[in-house]
Formats: C-alpha cells, structure tokens, sequence
C-alpha cells in the first residue's frame, strides 16, 4: 500500500523541494494507494511546490466551416461540420466539473484543490497550485495556450514529472513542437457567457513515445509501488524534443495513414 508519506519522501530523494513541476500521472499506475488520488495530490503539493497539469475540456469545442478552410490545419480541408456532431457543452473555467475523463482523476483532483487556479483555454486550459500558480495561470490565453510551458523553460527548477505514464500523455512534447517550429491547430471553443472563441491547439500525441530513444540521458527514474517516476528538466527536455523532431519530422507520426493532425503537424502545421 502506497501511502502519501511515501510520495513525499520520493520527491524529497529526487530534490523536488520548492520545484514548479509539470505532472503527468497515472493514480491506476501506482496499485493500491492509502486516500486515493487526494493523497497522491497533496504530497505533490507540499514542499512549496507549484504543481500544473492539464486540465483539458473537449466537449466545449463548436465545429467552425473556418477550421477546414485553413491548410494543413488537421482537418480535412474544404469539408463541412459534421452535422452528426454533438452540440458543445460551453466551458465554465470555475467548473471543476468541466475536464475531460481521459485526463484522469489526478488532474481532476487537483483542479479541486481549494488553491487551484486555471488557465484561460475552452479547449485546453491548465490548472496549477502553489506558489507559482498564478503567473503561469494567468499566462494562458486561447490563442497562446503554451505560454505557461514558456515561462517553464526560463525557469532553472522546473522538470517534467511522470508517473506511470508516458511521452504519448506528455503535453510539453507539444511546446517542442512549437519551438521547432511547428504551427498549432486552429479550433474553436465556447463559453459558458456566450462566446464562441478561435483557439490553437497542439497535435496528435499517439507517437510521441517513438522520442523516447532521444531523451533517455536526460531522465532520472524512480519507482513509488507499481509506478515507474520518469523525472526530466524542463529546458533541456523541450529543447532536446525541438531539435529532433527538427531534424526528423516524420518521428512524432502515430503510423496511421488516416490521421489528419499527424499528416499535417509533420509538414509543419497550419500555412
């Protein structure tokens, strides 16, 4: 039994103590864990740690003809919304209710820490907790979504923390991306108070585990139950990611020939 004493005592052997640490985990990946998901979150939280993760919500997004009049822009260009598709559920920031299931129940959890503060994206927005918290939040606009990671990469003790997981549940290969210079998807996104807002979004991240070879000097490991920590600095591991898929596009497709956002992000982005 994983307990939160054991968590903070893994961060502490890790020198995490005071660290802005970008979190990615897996509460299934530890086995069992003594207060479940609330534990695991506020052992992450102690230390004067500032913890983000991304706290993304999809069913706000509200299909546009002007997203498939934009090239290589992830959709299949000149086609129309699917008239199937379900209405968008407008985005309320202050809803803890209003995350995607995929992102987990850790992300959920400390969306409802009574500290939390989120970023301002109907699509994609980040949520963080501790003494840096609110310049990083209040980074973040629908069209600038990766500003929190910019401020990380100036930021000499902030790492990437997974736990359990892997580089395809890795949101900061996406600033990589973008510094290699990569353009972001165009979307659209609505609003709880009426609005209905362009967005830029990152790409399909099903191969991104094939970077894995490029990054394994950077990376300290460390195990907490069943759960395999990969740590990584912030700086070196984004600008590693940008210098190789720089050189090698091809190497973040997921391998299937039908995915738009793959095909497109490989040539570049939107034009």
């Amino acid at each position: 039994m994983v307990t939160g004493s054991d968590i903070r005592q893994a961060l502490q052997a890790l020198s995490l103590q005071g660290a802005t640490l970008c979190v990615h985990g897996s509460l299934r990946a530890f086995g069992a864990v003594e207060g479940g998901a609330q534990a695991v979150v506020d052992a992450l939280v102690a230390d004067g740690r500032t913890i983000m993760m991304p706290t993304f919500y999809y069913h706000s997004y509200q299909a546009c003809a002007a997203e498939r009049l934009i090239p290589r822009n992830g959709v299949e260009t000149g086609s129309d919304p699917d008239p199937d598709a379900p209405p968008p559920i407008p985005y309320e920031p202050r809803n803890p209710a209003h995350i995607d299931k995929s992102m987990g129940i850790l992300p959920a959890t400390l969306l409802r820490h009574p500290a939390a503060l989120r970023g301002d994206h109907p699509l994609n927005a980040f949520a963080a907790v501790g003494p840096q918290a609110d310049p990083l939040m209040a980074s973040q606009t629908p069209m600038d979504p990766y500003v929190p990671y910019r401020l990380l990469d100036e930021n000499a003790n902030a790492w990437i923390l997974l736990l359990g997981v892997g580089l395809d549940r890795t949101t900061p290969v996406h600033y990589g991306e973008l510094l290699a210079g990569r353009g972001l998807f165009h979307r659209w996104g609505a609003y709880a108070d009426g609005r209905v807002v362009e967005t830029l979004v990152g790409s399909c991240s099903e191969g991104f585990p094939k970077l894995d070879p490029h990054v394994l000097d950077l990376e300290t490991r460390h195990t907490v139950g069943a759960a395999t920590w990969r740590l990584f600095p912030f700086h070196a591991f984004v600008h590693r990611i940008a210098d190789v898929v720089a050189k090698n596009p091809d190497i973040t497709h997921c391998g299937d020939p039908d995915c738009a956002r793959c095909r497109d992000m490989v040539a570049g982005g939107p034009g």
